[in-house]
């Protein structure tokens, strides 16, 4: 954060507002694991209902 942070404060504004911006571009890095998770748990169901049927010995 701490080189973003000095990277805002170069090319425009306080080093607040440096701090501010380097804040909020970090979090952005969550926004791809958060989505990849809600891709995985649409697959949940159909995977426990699939592993069930294959416990039981039956023909998927």
């Amino acid at each position: 954060m701490g080189y973003l942070s000095d990277t805002f404060v170069g090319k425009r504004g306080t080093s607040a507002e440096a701090l501010r911006q380097a804040m909020l571009y970090s979090t952005s890095m969550f926004v791809q694991p958060f989505f990849m998770l809600y891709i995985a748990s649409t697959h949940v169901e159909a995977e426990e209902a699939s592993r069930l049927a294959r416990a039981l010995g039956e023909d998927i």
